[in-house]
């Protein structure tokens, strides 16, 4: 259930209409870190936080996540990875594809297809005028 409540969610964040660039780039940043966030927790990996973010190139977007715990770690084992690297991509096709980078080898992680605003408008129950 909460998994169709974060892709509905998700879903009624992308049919927003925004005017300016930089509201597109934010919203683009709210949606690659979201869907992220959402691996990370379905992972059981939630002490990553997020380090930096740069964008590549028009829509590819590059995430650094970082270990960090505020739990006593003396108790704990440590990942094996200090860093997590990902990238966020928007397809033409109207995909979002969410890939994790592992030194030479890619890993597509979650790709989510992007609904057409008139659907979207069906489907929502609450909408702003």
């Amino acid at each position: 259930m909460k998994i169709i409540l974060i892709v509905l969610t998700l879903f009624g964040l992308n049919a927003c209409k925004l005017e300016k660039p930089a509201q597109q780039v934010l919203h683009h940043h709210n949606m690659c870190e979201g869907l992220i966030s959402f691996f990370l927790k379905t992972q059981n990996l939630e002490e990553y936080k997020l380090l930096n973010k740069q964008v590549a190139s028009g829509f590819l977007k590059n995430y650094t996540y970082h270990y960090r715990s505020e739990k006593n770690i003396h108790f704990k084992v440590l990942p094996t990875r200090a860093n997590l690297n990902f990238q966020c991509y928007e397809n033409p096709d109207q995909t979002i594809s969410i890939i994790l980078l592992d030194g030479k080898n890619t890993f597509t992680i979650l790709q989510i297809l992007k609904l057409d605003t008139r659907i979207l408008k069906k489907i929502t129950a609450y909408r702003n005028p």
